[in-house]
């Protein structure tokens, strides 16, 4: 674990305070690498925090230092694999990476899950396709209820 400051450690009791309140305050104040800071340090004192795993995950990519956020959403991801939303923003990240084919082959783990979030469904369907695996991409589209299809999917 590296060195963590004083005052973060004297933090660490009122976690989630800080990460509900300082971190989106800096973040809306356009302080996002002092945010980061903040952010890595809290997830050195509580490593298995889902929730800060998936902010840093958010926030990395926003700075587009994508390796950091690819690591944080696959941490998020191996704690909680059933959270739909991570997921998409993982898939997200890769082909913001151009790493088409690794989308691709993460999208084949999600194909029963399409139908329980929208923008998940988007994001295997592009990653399938930017990664030239057209058929399984038709298969998947076939499976889909037209009637959950709306303008806001």
């Amino acid at each position: 674990m590296g060195q963590l400051t004083p005052d973060v450690l004297e933090l660490a009791n009122a976690h989630g305070e800080l990460r509900r309140h300082a971190i989106p305050h800096l973040m809306k104040q356009g302080s996002h690498e002092s945010a980061a800071r903040i952010l890595k340090q809290l997830i050195e004192v509580s490593p298995e925090r889902v929730e800060d795993l998936r902010l840093a995950a958010s926030l990395f990519g926003r700075l587009r230092r994508r390796d950091e956020a690819l690591d944080y959403a696959r941490r998020a991801i191996e704690l909680d694999p059933n959270e739909l939303a991570t997921q998409t923003s993982y898939l997200m990240l890769l082909l913001q990476d151009g790493r088409v084919e690794e989308a691709g082959a993460h999208a084949m783990t999600l194909d029963d899950r399409v139908e329980e979030h929208p923008k998940l469904a988007a994001m295997v369907l592009l990653s399938l396709t930017r990664s030239e695996r057209f058929e399984e991409a038709a298969q998947i589209a076939a499976t889909f209820d037209e009637s959950l299809i709306t303008d806001e999917t």
